[in-house]
C-alpha cells in the first residue's frame, strides 16, 4: 500500500518538472469606450427653506417638506415672508459624472406664480452658487448649492422651483421640480366687534367702571390664509372735557384680558398716552381665537364735570 502511494506521488512531481516546448507570441488590439454625459439630479428630498426676521431671528425652516417644530411660523398654512426679512434656499444636486461636473454648473432657485411652471417673466430668478465645503467631502457625486435672499416688495403666493444644469449645459432629467411654495407680503388684518368705547355718566372718584361695549372682541382675519399670527395692540389719548377745564389721563384706563386662542386668561393692561400697549402676542387667526377684553376707567377726583373724550386705536402686527 505504501510502495503504491510512492510511485504516484513521483508520477505526478515528473509531470509538473517536464519542460515546456512551443513558440510564444502575442497581439496587441484596442480597447475603447464612450462615457455618456448623464443628465443632473435634482434631489427635492433635501430641500431646506428658513425665514429670518429683520432682527435675524429664525421663524420658520422646512426640512425635506417637514416643518421644524417650535418656531413662531411652524403652523403656517402656506409659509411666509414680510418685505426685508430674509430667506435662505439649500438643495443637493448630484451628477453620475462627478461633482467636477456641477461646480461650474448652473442652479437656479426660482419663484413663480403660476403652477405648474410657465416661466412668463412673472417669476423670480435667484442665481445659486455651490456649498465649497460640499466638494472633496468623500461624495464625488453631489453638491450642495445655496441662496440667501432678501424679500422686496412683491406680492403673493410663489411656487418654488430648481432649476440646473452642468458645466456642458445639460439640464437635469427632473429640472423645474416643485419643491414647495412661499407667500410675500401677506397682508394683515383685523375686526374689532365696536368703533366705540363709552363708560357712559360717572362720578368723581369711581373706580372700575366697565365700558358698555364690554367684552371687546378683536378677530385677526389672516386675508391671505396663510395662518399669520399677529401682535395686537392698543394706543389710547387722555381724555379731555370737551369744555375744557379737566382730563382723565390714559393710564387710568385698563383692558382686562379674559381670552384668547381659545385660552382663558386673566391679566390687566393699563393704557398710556405716550406709547402703544400690547394686548397679546401670537393671535391666531379664525374666530374661536378671538382676543376678548373688558375696558375699566378710574375716576379721577376731583374733577370738572361735562362730557370727556379721546380715541383708542387697535393695531395688529404681522409676526
Amino acid at each position: 500500500m505504501d510502495k503504491k502511494v510512492f510511485i504516484l506521488v513521483c508520477v505526478l512531481v515528473s509531470l509538473l518538472s517536464m519542460p515546456v516546448f512551443g513558440a510564444v507570441t502575442q497581439q496587441q488590439t484596442s480597447v475603447t469606450t464612450t462615457v455618456q454625459n448623464v443628465e443632473p439630479y435634482i434631489h427635492n428630498n433635501t430641500f431646506v427653506m428658513q425665514i429670518y426676521t429683520v432682527q435675524n431671528y429664525k421663524v420658520y425652516e422646512v426640512v425635506g417638506g417637514l416643518a421644524a417644530p417650535g418656531l413662531i411660523r411652524t403652523n403656517a398654512t402656506v409659509p411666509y415672508a414680510f418685505y426685508g426679512e430674509g430667506v435662505y434656499f439649500k438643495i443637493n444636486v448630484s451628477d453620475q459624472n462627478g461633482e467636477g461636473d456641477l461646480d461650474n454648473g448652473d442652479v437656479k432657485v426660482v419663484l413663480d406664480p403660476d403652477y405648474p411652471y410657465v416661466g412668463n417673466g412673472n417669476e423670480i430668478i435667484l442665481q445659486a452658487g455651490y456649498n465649497p465645503s460640499t466638494v472633496g467631502d468623500g461624495d464625488q457625486y453631489n453638491l450642495t448649492f445655496q441662496k440667501d435672499w432678501t424679500v422686496g416688495n412683491q406680492y403673493g403666493l410663489y411656487y418654488i422651483y430648481i432649476m440646473a444644469a452642468d458645466e456642458h449645459s445639460l439640464a437635469a432629467d427632473d429640472n423645474t421640480i416643485c419643491v414647495g411654495k412661499i407667500f410675500l407680503n401677506p397682508a394683515v388684518g383685523i375686526d374689532a366687534n365696536t368703533t366705540s368705547i363709552t363708560f357712559g355718566n360717572v362720578n368723581p372718584g369711581d373706580t372700575n367702571v366697565m365700558a358698555q361695549e364690554s367684552p371687546i372682541v378683536v378677530n385677526n382675519t389672516d386675508p391671505d390664509n396663510v395662518g399669520l399670527k399677529v401682535i395686537v395692540g392698543i394706543s389710547t389719548t387722555d381724555l379731555t372735557n370737551q369744555n375744557g377745564g379737566g382730563q382723565i389721563p390714559a393710564s387710568n384706563m385698563r383692558a382686562h384680558i379674559i381670552q384668547a386662542n381659545g385660552i382663558t386668561y386673566d391679566y390687566n393692561v393699563t393704557m398710556s398716552s405716550s406709547a402703544q400697549i400690547t394686548l397679546f402676542d401670537f393671535l391666531k387667526p379664525g374666530q374661536s381665537n378671538a382676543l376678548m377684553f373688558d375696558m375699566y376707567l378710574n375716576v379721577p377726583s376731583p374733577l370738572v364735570s361735562g362730557t370727556y373724550s379721546g380715541s383708542a386705536t387697535i393695531y395688529a402686527v404681522g409676526i
